[in-house]
């Protein structure tokens, strides 16, 4: 799946009392004789000791000791939700449990944000009778916060990512959503044992790692750093914000760019950060895309190049902040543009997060109309409320063209195709847009409003807003921009005595090898638990839900559709970020074809819109249509350290006895017993599956491809046959759900419908997310190395130690919590040129137009796909451009 996804944040979410008029009615703040915040201290209240400045205390490395990961982690497969990194944030206009869609990693770090609730009014921000010509400004509600949560779950045969989490020494930070939890990523997770209680342990004496969002260079409002009190002033409107955890943006930004650089530290950041780079699958072909996909999708990116550029520009001392030099450096990852792959930076989105208050939406009026951006809450009020003033379209925005301004707002997305990028800026009944609050643009300040302009002549201004972090903790001793560091990011170096700070995995082998036989904690066995699920304002009552799960099975009305079923999957896994129950899923796919036998409904659309991922489900395949077993997988980059990691995991499985090995996890990659070869045949070594069998761009060299087999659920006859089978989505799919729709275009011919993307003629590809699998965070890279120097049989700890693996350091894990890797390239088996599916350029076979019926009514966007994919043989009428 992606980085992202699923979308755990640092943010509590926004109270339910925030609807209502944000422009003709005031919000409603919390009193502040209200009860002290848990996370401010009290004025009086001692001080803890200053961080990083010595050991912790007998008595608290006890109490760390004492942590039960087993009851308070669990590992998910997010890995690189920004799947680790990015998405949208939900919308909270119906159920306390709507689909999310963060299966990246950097939608670890995303603030739930509530921008498009506004109840209906009279009037509008664009009606002739609003303040024609003028500016109008609303007041924004904020969310109430939900802490952090730490869990830990066994890895599951099939899961789609490696995830971006520990396994058996796989670190997971799982963060929650209200009202309702998001995956972090496609992971499958093992008992964490104690070489993950003392990496937490370095991490929560080292300042935690925290999520932050990657930069853009565009964005960037030069302030020379000034020596004024910003940061004395932001801590003491932190301390009175409370549950809305806002504050003047303006004095946030001025804070940020007060923070002065710290040379050595942060050329010793970027030495720790670079060896995780070469764990990463795609660096090659992201840095040479093949020429079509190059010239039609995305163009070439050269990571390694732009850090380089940085890391130059800070040896010349060319910055003068440490907020500058963290989103330049986040913008070296954001521009992969890639739910697997990002990192989030404390300075840079961790501790402060940049966002506006109304949200946008990208339609035609009626489907032949130019397609322009409008006001949601505009064409909600007339669509779902009947009101009767005509919406105005934007037509500029800050003095700009306003579609060329969202189309370069929109290359900061997490999603390569420049159509998906588009879609994810804009609302629906589900999420809000990320054009209003979406990580990483949330990193940069956009400057103290946005003004947007209508084709009828009047104007709205809109305030940015800037809210803290979970992870801010307000401290009334912080007074310049130096205090601000030592307070919230600074670190220490760390050795074998020690065993905490910025500590190298082979110290980090030294310090658990005396744990390696402590005996593993029970399992906890995941339950369906729940029932249905009520499915988000915009749908119709499903017929059949799967329980726990955002999940349902439509028979939409009308004539267009009275022999179509709907099948609407938003994510690869239940509301709690389980697999989906195999008993649940299997009662939900009979009943589901039962009925739709019972009325007649023989043509099916499977609604993939906004999936990012998850676990596995490429397996529906055979649910779907029998037979056929599903086959997709794909190759990863051969590199010394994947090569040296396998060898040694191969070796100790293979000469260990069942059960024996505490850190070594069996159910990785890493082991050449998972997993089967393109033709069904097990891997006989670890050197057959890692050693490079093909060339890619720059010479890099490629393993063989691998795959996972699947095991068919007992079900009903399926009613459906791949030639009436439609695939819908808007382009943000990916991970989990891409391979779930690349196994049925691939094997199956399914014909896909891509709905909205730019204002142009173009053709528009279904998938438009990742296409990666098997998301790493950085802590399982350094953990799944470090197991080697633990309990390694092949090699002593001091002969990996002369190797490139030694060049790992735990650096990277204390300044990011939200950060992911790519582990596994998809294909398509039958391709000689081997080129992943993430270049290959796909276009949907038919293109329909977001109108503003069905951006609100999800079946309106049933049936205007249907009409034109099981029409009169004629092909669709793609948008036109924006007059």
């Amino acid at each position: 799946m992606a980085i992202r996804e699923k979308a755990k944040a640092l943010f509590k979410s926004k109270s339910k009392g925030d609807g209502g008029s944000q422009i003709s009615k005031s919000s409603t703040k919390e009193s502040d004789t209200e009860r002290w915040p848990s996370n401010v201290y009290k004025p009086g209240e001692t001080m803890p000791r200053p961080k990083y400045r010595a050991p912790p205390k007998k008595e608290h490395k006890e109490s760390l000791e004492a942590f039960s990961f087993a009851e308070a982690w669990r590992r998910k497969s997010f890995q690189s939700q920004y799947s680790p990194m990015g998405t949208r944030a939900p919308s909270r206009r119906n159920s306390s449990r709507q689909p999310s869609r963060r299966s990246s990693w950097y939608s670890m770090g995303k603030k739930s944000y509530g921008g498009k609730s506004d109840v209906v009014r009279n009037g509008s921000v664009t009606s002739g009778e609003a303040e024609k010509g003028g500016t109008r400004q609303r007041e924004h509600v904020s969310h109430a916060a939900k802490a952090t949560t730490l869990k830990t779950e066994m890895e599951q045969e099939g899961d789609d990512d490696v995830g971006n989490e520990l396994a058996a020494s796989r670190v997971v930070l799982t963060l929650s959503f209200t009202p309702f939890s998001r995956r972090l990523s496609c992971l499958r997770s093992l008992p964490l044992l104690s070489s993950d209680t003392m990496l937490w342990r370095w991490l929560f004496i080292a300042g935690g790692a925290t999520v932050s969002a990657v930069s853009d260079p565009s964005l960037h409002h030069h302030l020379e750093r000034q020596s004024s009190n910003a940061c004395a002033q932001l801590e003491a409107a932190a301390m009175k914000a409370g549950k809305s955890q806002e504050v003047p943006a303006a004095l946030a930004y001025e804070c940020l760019m007060s923070v002065p650089m710290h040379k050595e530290m942060d050329l010793f950041f970027i030495k720790t950060l670079m060896p995780y780079l070469d764990f990463h699958a795609d660096m090659q072909w992201l840095k040479s895309p093949p020429e079509e996909y190059a010239q039609k999708v995305k163009g070439p990116v050269d990571v390694v190049g732009c850090i380089n550029s940085v890391k130059e520009a800070v040896e010349r001392d060319a910055y003068t902040s440490e907020y500058l030099f963290s989103l330049d450096l986040e913008t070296c990852f954001m521009n992969a543009q890639d739910e697997h792959f990002g990192y989030l930076f404390d300075m840079a989105g961790g501790l402060l997060q940049f966002g506006r208050t109304k949200s946008l939406v990208s339609a035609s009026p009626d489907g032949k109309s130019p397609v322009a951006p409008y006001i949601y809450s505009d064409i909600d009020a007339v669509i779902n409320h009947n009101q009767t003033f005509k919406p105005s379209p934007i037509v500029k925005i800050n003095d700009k063209d306003a579609a060329q301004f969202l189309e370069d707002y929109s290359h900061g997305a997490p999603f390569q195709d420049p159509d998906a990028a588009w879609n994810i800026l804009f609302a629906n009944p589900k999420v809000d847009g990320d054009f209003t609050f979406g990580l990483p643009k949330a990193a940069w300040y956009p400057g103290p409003t946005t003004t947007y302009e209508f084709a009828n002549g009047s104007k709205y201004v809109d305030q940015t807003k800037a809210y803290i972090t979970q992870t801010f903790k307000p401290n009334a001793t912080v007074h310049t921009g130096e205090d601000f560091w030592q307070q919230h990011i600074t670190w220490q170096y760390g050795n074998s005595e020690t065993c905490y700070g910025a500590i190298s995995v082979y110290d980090y082998g030294n310090c658990l090898r005396p744990t390696a036989n402590t005996t593993k904690p029970p399992s906890t066995p995941v339950t369906s638990g729940g029932g249905p699920v009520k499915p988000p304002d915009g749908y119709p009552m499903p017929v059949v839900s799967l329980n726990n799960s955002n999940t349902w099975g439509f028979f939409p009305e009308g004539e267009a559709t009275r022999d179509v079923a709907v099948l609407v999957i938003t994510e690869m896994h239940d509301v709690n970020n389980n697999h989906f129950d195999h008993d649940s899923l299997t009662r939900f796919l009979n009943e589901f074809y039962q009925k739709a036998s019972a009325a007649k409904r023989n043509k099916l659309v499977i609604d993939l819109s906004s999936n990012v991922g998850g676990y596995d489900f490429a397996s529906l395949l055979t649910y779907l249509y029998g037979g056929e077993e599903p086959i997709y997988g794909g190759n990863t980059q051969a590199t010394e350290a994947r090569s040296l990691i396998a060898e040694e995991y191969g070796y100790s499985i293979d000469n260990s006895p069942p059960g024996s090995l505490h850190f070594i996890n069996p159910l990785l990659e890493y082991n050449y017993h998972h997993n089967l070869q393109l033709n069904g045949q097990n891997f006989t070594s670890a050197k057959q599956k890692f050693s490079p069998v093909s060339r890619g761009p720059n010479g890099a060299s490629f393993t063989p491809y691998w795959r996972t087999s699947y095991k068919p659920l007992e079900l009903s006859k399926s009613p459906f046959t791949p030639e009436n089978t439609i695939i819908l989505t808007d382009g943000i799919v990916g991970s989990a759900a891409a391979a779930l729709a690349e196994v049925l275009i691939l094997q199956a011919n399914v014909r896909t419908v891509a709905i909205g993307g730019r204002p142009s003629n173009n053709p528009m590809q279904a998938v438009g997310g990742t296409r990666s699998y098997g998301l790493m965070a950085f802590s399982n890279v350094f953990t799944e190395t470090g197991a080697i120097f633990i309990e390694g049989k092949l090699h002593t700890p001091e002969w990996y130690n002369k190797t490139v693996l030694a060049q790992l350091n735990s650096l990277p894990l204390i300044r990011s919590k939200a950060n992911g890797l790519c582990l596994q390239l998809s294909q398509d088996p039958r391709d000689p040129q081997g080129i992943p599916m993430q270049y290959r350029y796909q276009p949907a076979d038919v293109r329909i137009p977001f109108t503003w019926e069905n951006v609100l009514h999800f079946e309106a966007r049933w049936r205007d796909a249907v009409v034109k994919a099981f029409g009169a043989g004629e092909g669709l009428e793609v948008q036109r451009p924006v007059a």
